[in-house]
């Protein structure tokens, strides 16, 4: 069984895109309209024109507030800001130290400032609905602090307060994520169960190829959590299906035909691992091959092809080709000078240091276990520098 040091979400997992919170930010918004000069529990028809501006500049340019000084100025403006202006502007404000700025410790004050207003609610669907939304928000600003307790806490409590009036376009989004805190937290069989709701849930999705490319990767997640699960059958079963729904969606996307082959290199690794851990180590060898010749190649998951030379290095080692695990080694060596690895790196000192071992080279082996141990530690002190950042 393959054990690198590092382990890390699969591979197919990416934190998404600022087309969820303009969609959360819709959705919530369309409710919103009224005349009303008492606070109903949605947004002043003042702020409706302000927000409605903003989100149709989103909409068009596809990315957030390039600065905030538009809403800043004209929400002095107002003459009697309910709670929904006060959530909102918050809840913008986040999205833009989010995804402009990217300054953790100021996304996680307006998540707390929008939970302050969420609190304040007039009516029991805008308490949910905001209550959510701060849930998700906060969830977001943890997990980008790497406390992915804390984050899978505010994760749950939104989606359990939310899950019966948000969609399930953006409920997808959050069981994804939920999943992907319990697979890095080595809670295989439930990441797999939240990745299989979101599975479920994305079918609310427009039809398209990202939904269609969001569905063929929960479906690799499902496999991988399976796998280091050691339900190897499951995790067949998933990454086969995995395969057949990218090769059944091939005509429909010919345009991005690269993207599926990049998909598919990596489930060939997946599979190949599985065989690995099997101990079907030839057909193990040619599938790591085949994912490498695929990822290797220049647009291509170059990082993901450094990984599988690092699984493909532990089969030689399994099966004692010792001369075939330098050579890959060698060449991986000349990769990782000019692209770097986070998570190739220790493994790669770490093998080394075997290799060299092997061949009662003892001071060489000491020198690359050096670095291997120094490498390990740096990650440990940056995890935890991570977790005990000062937020307040």
């Amino acid at each position: 069984m393959l054990n690198p040091y590092f382990l890390v979400f699969p591979k197919r997992i990416v934190v998404r895109t600022y087309a969820l919170w303009l969609c959360l930010a819709f959705f919530l918004g369309v409710q919103s309209c009224t005349d009303n000069k008492f606070d109903t529990g949605d947004y002043s028809p003042h702020f409706k024109a302000i927000f409605d501006t903003i989100s149709r500049y989103a909409e068009i340019r596809k990315q957030p507030l390039t600065d905030t000084r538009y809403l800043d100025s004209n929400f002095k403006k107002l003459p009697n800001p309910f709670i929904n202006d006060w959530f909102r502007f918050y809840g913008l404000h986040f999205v833009y130290e989010k995804k402009v700025t990217h300054n953790v410790k100021k996304t996680l004050m307006y998540a707390d400032s929008m939970m302050l207003m969420a609190k304040k609610s007039v009516t029991k669907k805008q308490y949910q609905l905001n209550f959510a939304e701060a849930n998700f928000a906060t969830g977001d600003a943890y997990f980008d602090l790497s406390q992915y307790n804390d984050a899978y806490k505010c994760y749950y409590q939104g989606y359990f307060i939310g899950k019966n009036l948000i969609n399930n376009e953006i409920l997808a989004e959050y069981t994804y994520r939920m999943g992907m805190i319990l697979f890095k937290q080595n809670h295989y069989i439930k990441a797999a169960n939240y990745f299989k709701i979101s599975y479920r849930q994305s079918m609310a999705y427009k039809d398209g190829f990202r939904a269609f490319y969001q569905r063929q990767e929960l479906l690799g997640n499902i496999g991988e959590s399976y796998k280091n699960a050691n339900m190897l059958d499951s995790a067949t079963f998933y990454f086969t299906t995995a395969l057949n729904y990218i090769n059944a969606n091939n005509d429909r996307f010919k345009d991005v035909a690269n993207l599926l082959e990049i998909a598919r290199g990596v489930i060939y690794g997946d599979q190949g691992e599985v065989a690995s851990m099997t101990k079907n180590y030839a057909p193990a060898e040619q599938l790591f091959k085949k994912s490498i010749a695929i990822n290797l190649k220049k647009g291509n998951d170059n990082h993901d092809a450094q990984l599988t030379e690092i699984k493909l290095s532990h089969l030689y080692l399994a099966q004692g080709k010792h001369e075939k695990l330098f050579n890959v080694l060698k060449n991986l060596r000349v990769q990782l000078d000019s692209l770097s690895n986070e998570d190739a790196e220790p493994n790669w000192n770490n093998l080394m240091s075997t290799y060299y071992a092997h061949k009662k080279n003892y001071a060489k082996a000491l020198y690359y276990l050096k670095i291997y141990s120094a490498l390990k530690d740096s990650a440990i002190r940056k995890i935890n520098s991570l977790k005990n950042t000062d937020v307040n």
